[in-house]
């Protein structure tokens, strides 16, 4: 049965078949960072109206502050990347959390964390709780409490925001009032059937990469460590989550095992699963009408739950 996609999507997919690019194992690190670097550069290319932002450090690190046009003062969006935590940076990712920074109407705060593998996990994990601590002490001109604050994340960066509030609930402190998880990968499981389906490397993303990832990020961690691969972690307590979902992506049922967990353990959770759209459609969203459509049904659900955080 030939599988949906959706209006806009076949063109890229044409494009990625077409250079039939190597496992990112053959080549060398940068090689792989630059490359991502390099495709970026088209899609950062659209505009955003009444979004600007400005560059600054907190924490160490480098982050990129969004500020749209109606931003709230009282609440925020701390963002981490995809990019298999080995590549990616707040650079590649510009365009799709402007979109994000517009629909939710808040602050956010898109952080460059540390990569496997010179970094594996916990690493990113760790610089963003420093980030949380940063913000809630006062960085520069933005202070905000945990409670005011939500994660949001894509693919890895899905992992590493899941990965936060399951360190932020260990070791006993506050909450962010929400997490935006998109088509995230959240333990190292490859015989799914979205693997199966769609992990062929037709699609973009192939299960083969996501296993080198996944090795890269654990590095000597178990795979079922409750930080790095979050869907085996205890889940209650946990806010309100926000998931969406590739319909063509390996990683779909990642998501959907995650939603499962959270609705037995009695977290809050919708479920956004978008049909006809491979892994990593953020990117695709200025010519993909549905990708364009899921981010701002995202920005529009953290701006409604951010009233949970209004009193704190």
């Amino acid at each position: 049965m030939t599988a949906y996609v959706a209006p806009g999507m076949q063109a890229s997919i044409d494009e990625l078949r077409a250079a039939n690019a190597p496992h990112p194992k053959t080549l060398p690190l940068a090689v792989v960072r630059q490359g991502m670097e390099d495709q970026a550069v088209r899609w950062n290319a659209y505009a955003v109206p009444g979004v600007t932002h400005t560059d600054t450090t907190i924490a160490g690190l480098p982050v990129r502050v969004y500020q749209p046009q109606d931003a709230l003062a009282t609440h925020a969006m701390v963002y981490l990347h995809g990019g298999g935590w080995t590549a990616g940076s707040i650079t590649t990712h510009d365009n799709m959390v402007r979109r994000l920074a517009a629909a939710s109407g808040m602050v956010v705060l898109s952080v460059d964390y540390r990569l496997a593998p010179e970094h594996p996990a916990p690493a990113a994990v760790e610089d963003t709780l420093a980030v949380l601590d940063a913000l809630a002490q006062g960085a520069g001109p933005w202070k905000f409490a945990t409670p005011q604050l939500c994660l949001g994340g894509d693919s890895a960066g899905a992992n590493v925001a899941l990965g936060a509030l399951v360190a932020c609930k260990a070791r006993q402190s506050q909450l962010p009032f929400a997490a935006l998880l998109l088509y995230g990968c959240f333990a190292p499981v490859f015989d799914t059937w979205s693997n199966q389906q769609y992990g062929n490397g037709d699609w973009g993303l192939s299960t083969a990469r996501m296993e080198w990832y996944w090795a890269n990020h654990l590095g000597s961690l178990p795979p079922d460590d409750p930080v790095a691969a979050p869907l085996h972690a205890d889940l209650r307590g946990l806010p309100f989550l926000y998931i969406t979902v590739a319909g063509l992506d390996p990683l779909a049922e990642d998501s959907f095992l995650l939603a499962r967990r959270c609705i037995d353990q009695g977290v809050a959770t919708i479920v956004d699963p978008v049909p006809g759209v491979i892994h990593g459609f953020g990117k695709y969203a200025p010519v993909v009408p549905a990708a364009a459509a899921a981010l701002e049904r995202a920005g529009h659900a953290l701006r409604a739950a951010r009233h949970t955080g209004e009193n704190a």
